[in-house]
Formats: structure tokens, sequence, C-alpha cells
């Protein structure tokens, strides 16, 4: 038997203006999303219950991935 495994997105970026687009587009879609944002906290909340509200699955990430730490709190993050 094969076990399914639920599609999993990153979208960094996901919070605002476009990737909040591509984000919503991807939950829509089925997938379970990781979304990583820089400075955009109240959106990315925003984000988060909208996505969860419609049944979806959402972790959000604040990282500045610009820097080394950023990056290692992401990829632990996933």
């Amino acid at each position: 038997m094969t076990e399914q495994v639920q599609p999993l997105a990153l979208v960094t970026g996901g919070a605002v203006r476009v990737g909040r687009s591509i984000s919503l587009a991807l939950a829509e879609a089925g997938y379970d999303l990781v979304v990583a944002y820089r400075s955009s906290n109240e959106e990315a909340l925003s984000l988060q219950t909208e996505v969860r509200g419609a049944g979806g699955a959402c972790e959000i990430v604040q990282a500045d991935l610009a820097t080394s730490d950023g990056v290692d709190v992401l990829a632990d993050a996933v």
C-alpha cells in the first residue's frame, strides 16, 4: 500500500503582494505551506489565519535570508 504524502510548499516573501497571492493559490491547490517573511509579521499572521480558516496548514517563519543565521532558522523550520 502506498502512503499518501501531503505536498508541501516553501514560499519566501510569501506574506505580502505577489508572494501572498502565490501562497493562497498553493493552499487552495492543497499544499501545506511554510511561509518565510522578514518583517511583515502582521501580514504573515493574517495569511496564516486565512489559510487555516479555510482548512489548510500554514506555518510562518520570521527569517532574514540575507544572513546565514536566517537561512539556518528557515532550514530548521522545514
